[in-house]
């Protein structure tokens, strides 16, 4: 992985002011997406302030132009050499729960055309992209520069992670188990992203990967995600994200060991 030209400190003051800037124009959406209602056309029932996924990547972008780091966020698009079982990993990592999900309280269902479902994951896609931008191509390398561990990295953005899902899962009109349940699974999203990039040293694409199937998957589920259960897949995550985070954790920390034969 590359690192950050800057040091320490600017690395912590760059995600200081990303934190900031992108909750503050965040709240910009949660404050008008109740008003506009749902986003048509989509076979699950999100509100309009999940559009929010525009700011995450438009404020690293920002950042990155006024801190002179355009070519850094520019290196975290590029597909790097690892192994096929990393990118396997990252398309069944939340697949396989979901589906699990909707098979045991559901039972078989009719699964949408492969027109419906190749417009959906565009769709899924472009916004995955929107948001790791942010999440996986601005702040994880800082994080992971000040951290030092993978680890440490996805718990920090992970609590973040949640905090700004909130308003949108309270704006599903679910209640509030389902929203707790939903974050614990934001968390644990974050954490299969983290240890996922950091093992396959493929950043963007990889966030992009898992991001977008898991929010394909429930879109693709019955009902378009209606028997959806949080808490349920939530169980089946825990030890995908611990195992993510362990082999990234792992493989990370061997690529920056010094090599004893220089």
């Amino acid at each position: 992985m590359v690192d950050p030209p800057d040091g320490r400190a600017a690395s912590q003051r760059a995600l200081v002011v990303f934190g900031e800037w992108t909750l503050g124009c965040s709240a910009v959406f949660w404050a008008v997406g109740p008003l506009l209602g749902q986003i048509p056309g989509m076979p699950s029932r999100l509100p309009m302030a999940a559009l929010v996924f525009v700011v995450p990547g438009a404020v690293a972008v920002a950042l990155s132009r006024r801190e002179g780091s355009k070519r850094q966020l520019g290196h975290q698009f590029q597909l790097r050499s690892c192994s096929p079982w990393w990118w396997l990993a990252g398309v069944l990592a939340t697949t396989v729960a979901t589906y699990a999900d909707a098979w045991v309280h559901h039972g078989p269902w009719p699964f949408p055309g492969p027109l419906e479902v190749i417009g959906v994951g565009i769709v899924y896609t472009v916004s995955g992209l929107g948001e790791e931008i942010g999440w996986t191509g601005f702040a994880l390398p800082r994080l992971l520069r000040l951290t030092g561990s993978p680890v440490l990295s996805a718990a920090l953005l992970g609590g973040y992670y949640v905090v700004w899902h909130v308003v949108p899962f309270l704006e599903t009109g679910n209640g509030v188990p389902w929203v707790l349940a939903q974050g614990a699974q934001a968390f644990l999203l974050r954490c299969i992203i983290v240890g996922l990039c950091a093992g396959s040293r493929n950043m963007i694409w990889m966030a992009v990967l898992v991001h977008g199937l898991s929010n394909l998957a429930w879109s693709t589920a019955p009902g378009g995600g209606a028997y959806y259960d949080p808490a349920f897949v939530d169980l089946l995550l825990l030890p995908v994200a611990a195992a993510s985070l362990a082999a990234g954790h792992i493989a990370w920390t061997r690529r920056c060991l010094p090599d004893p034969r220089a």
